[in-house]
């Protein structure tokens, strides 16, 4: 018996997006700031009222300002700022894929 150079299954996971490429710091990053608007607004309510990107772009990068100007920690709700910036953007990436995006560029 000949062995095969690979698993069947390299070859079909080999077109697949390659999920190990996002590092895992950002996905918990993301995930503290995603927890965070979701005990203050609700998961996903982005998803029911939908969003203005504008709003979502200038929260990114005010979030993003002042991280680069040494603060850390948002100091109203002690979020990383990193972490608001990363949910913000993923805020529009997925309102924009539900439809729910109200794109005022």
């Amino acid at each position: 018996m000949s062995e095969k150079d690979t698993n069947p299954k390299d070859l079909i996971g080999s077109d697949k997006l390659p999920l190990h490429l996002w590092p895992a710091t950002a996905t918990a990053l993301g995930c503290v700031a995603l927890l965070n608007g979701a005990l203050k607004y609700g998961r996903a309510n982005w998803r029911v009222a939908g969003v203005r990107a504008s709003i979502y772009v200038d929260a990114a990068k005010r979030h993003l300002d002042a991280w680069f100007e040494g603060e850390e920690l948002d100091p109203d709700d002690g979020v990383p700022h990193l972490a608001a910036a990363l949910a913000c953007i993923a805020i529009v990436v997925d309102a924009r894929a539900a439809g729910k995006l109200n794109d005022d560029r």
